[in-house]
């Protein structure tokens, strides 16, 4: 899921790419000293949890709003937590709800827990944040002005150089010859599926799912093929450039159970 949130602009001020990954991964999802059982978690990159006072005998769940997690991210010392909404009693072993929001099981990993440890749960996120720009006047003088907006290029230097989750490559669709006149052969590779002609820059958006594809099933319970395995066999997929290919490669599911684990090549 993506977006683009704006703090102040537009072109002018702030703004940040907001890329959520919606598939749970418990070891991203939950971070502290715990196994995690169960997980359902519906939050947006807004929402974090946070468990503390494990070591005394009622530890305390903390929902913060953090629709400033951007400015969050700047306080690089000493960061400080908004006030948070207090939700009650946590025990571990046992189910907490947060009502459609949250819902998780943990199993403490030591004997023990220590003074100071917490447990924070929160969705996967990557945040970029964008650099303003002002489009040169254009070439055909009776043309608009582009208005003010985030610079696209930069932002595909930021995704490509370290998302483990997508990439963002350079457009491939015809190109604006800036007069008005008919769009202009591109010379990237080509993908079969880009279609359209980019504006000069990138203005905010609200959240999104990228669509058009699928991947491997949620779970493995539909795709038990022996008393100790699940496999399944993906014969074909999206090539780079967008055409369906054939890929032919078998994933096991391996996990402590049919909601703990992920797929892994076999």
């Amino acid at each position: 899921m993506i977006q683009i949130s704006e703090t102040t602009g537009p072109g002018t001020g702030e703004a940040y790419c907001v890329i959520t990954n919606t598939n749970l991964k418990f070891d991203e999802n939950v971070s502290g000293p715990v196994k995690t059982k169960i997980l359902d978690l519906k939050g947006t990159y807004a929402d974090l949890w946070i468990i503390d006072q494990l070591e005394s005998s009622s530890p305390r769940a903390k929902k913060y709003s953090i629709s400033l997690r951007i400015a969050f991210q700047r306080q690089t010392t000493s960061p400080v937590l908004p006030t948070p909404i207090e939700l009650g009693r946590f025990t571990d072993g046992k189910l907490f709800i947060d009502s459609g929001k949250l819902s998780v099981k943990t199993e403490k990993i030591a004997a023990n827990f220590t003074s100071g440890q917490i447990i924070s749960i929160t969705p996967r996120t990557r945040i970029y944040r964008l650099n303003g720009v002002i489009p040169p006047p254009p070439v055909n003088p009776l043309a608009s002005q582009s208005p003010p907006g985030w610079d696209i290029e930069d932002l595909r230097d930021q995704v490509n150089a370290n998302d483990p989750w997508i990439e963002m490559l350079e457009r491939s669709g015809p190109t604006s010859d800036g007069l008005g006149g008919p769009p202009v052969p591109n010379l990237n590779p080509s993908d079969v599926q880009d279609a359209g002609i980019d504006t000069s820059t990138l203005s905010q958006f609200s959240a999104k799912y990228l669509t058009g594809g699928d991947g491997l099933p949620a779970s493995p319970n539909n795709e038990t093929t022996g008393p100790s395995r699940s496999i399944v066999h993906v014969n074909y997929g999206e090539k780079l450039n967008g055409e369906l290919g054939e890929t032919n490669t078998v994933y096991e599911w391996a996990g402590d159970n049919t909601i703990t684990g992920t797929w892994k090549v076999y």
